[in-house]
C-alpha cells in the first residue's frame, strides 16, 4: 500500500514538471506584447527614434548650406578681393 502511494505521488510530481504550463505560456505572450508596444512607441512616436533621425537630417542639411553660402562669400572675396554680389549669387546658383 505504501508503494501504491509513493507510485501515485511520483507520478502526480512527474505530470506538473512536464512541458510548459498554459500559464507560463500566457505570461511569456503577455510579456512580448508588451516589449513590442514599448518598442513600438518608441521608434514611432512623437518623440521617436523616426522624428528624432528626421530633424537631425535637416538640421544637418541647414547647416551644410550655412557652411556652402560661407565658402562660396569667402572665395568671392578672395577672388575679386572684395565682396561682389553678383558673383557671390552666381557661385551660389552654380553649386
Amino acid at each position: 500500500m505504501q508503494k501504491k502511494k509513493q507510485m501515485s505521488y511520483l507520478k502526480k510530481t512527474r505530470r506538473r514538471t512536464d512541458g510548459i504550463t498554459i500559464t507560463t505560456l500566457i505570461i511569456t505572450i503577455i510579456i512580448i506584447i508588451i516589449l513590442a508596444g514599448i518598442m513600438i512607441t518608441a521608434i514611432s512616436g512623437n518623440n521617436g527614434l523616426i522624428n528624432k533621425a528626421t530633424e537631425a537630417r535637416s538640421l544637418a542639411e541647414r547647416e551644410d548650406f550655412k557652411d556652402k553660402v560661407e565658402m562660396q562669400g569667402l572665395l568671392t572675396v578672395a577672388e575679386a578681393g572684395r565682396f561682389d554680389s553678383d558673383r557671390f549669387k552666381e557661385r551660389i546658383y552654380e553649386n
